[in-house]
């Protein structure tokens, strides 16, 4: 007997857990991968786990929801569930820069307290171009591109060398040859008494004879 009321007090506290449960109703988003293309979900494709994101509108068209693949917690199955939703109509709108739609991208349902709408979005993964990169250079290709790097450099340096003896030419041609021939040097000239003769004499000058007057004893 006491079984008896044991299994009716757990078969009420499981019927009010579900009640509460289903306390309103579900609307989900299961993706997988279309392979094939075909629309439609056929067995051995995968589902998406990630970069998906899915947007819940009420009847007036206003987004009220939105959630992220990424963060569900049933990612690893595919799915994206908005719960605890009042009677209404509402449209999930599904959306991904990394996909590309093979089924319709939005739904519309009527949900209910209890009722669990599931909305199938397929998609294919979108192929990103490989980056052209240009072939290697063969060995002689940068042979000869390291060999006209040096032809260059060598006749740049050459070309300096040349320019600066050119320069250093003209100051010396300046300082000892066209300096001169613009100014002569002039010819010294005497301001003395005595001109200078050619055999390079001076004419004789009488010198006054010795007065040694002072120097004789008084008679």
């Amino acid at each position: 007997m006491w079984r008896m009321a044991l299994l009716l007090m757990a078969g009420l506290l499981l019927g009010t857990q579900a009640v509460q449960a289903q306390d309103g109703g579900q609307f989900c988003v299961q993706t997988f991968e279309d392979r094939n293309a075909n629309g439609i979900r056929d067995p051995g494709e995968p589902p998406f786990t990630r970069g998906i994101t899915a947007d819940l509108a009420d009847a007036n068209g206003v987004i009220i929801a939105s959630k992220l693949l990424d963060d569900s917690p049933t990612a690893t199955s595919g799915f994206i569930c908005f719960q605890y939703l009042a009677s209404g109509n509402y449209t999930v709108t599904v959306r991904s820069a990394e996909h590309e739609a093979t089924t319709a991208t939005s739904e519309t349902r009527a949900i209910t307290p209890t009722s669990i709408e599931v909305f199938e979005y397929g998609a294919q993964r979108l192929v990103i171009a490989p980056e052209v990169i240009a072939p290697s250079q063969t060995q002689s290709e940068v042979d000869a591109r390291i060999l006209l790097q040096r032809i260059f450099f060598a006749g740049l340096g050459a070309g300096v060398v040349i320019f600066a003896m050119v320069v250093s030419g003209a100051i010396i041609g300046y300082v000892f040859f066209w300096r001169k021939a613009v100014n002569p040097p002039q010819p010294i000239t005497t301001t003395g008494t005595y001109p200078v003769t050619s055999t390079g004499t001076h004419p004789q000058v009488p010198m006054p004879e010795d007065d040694d007057s002072q120097w004789r004893r008084p008679e």
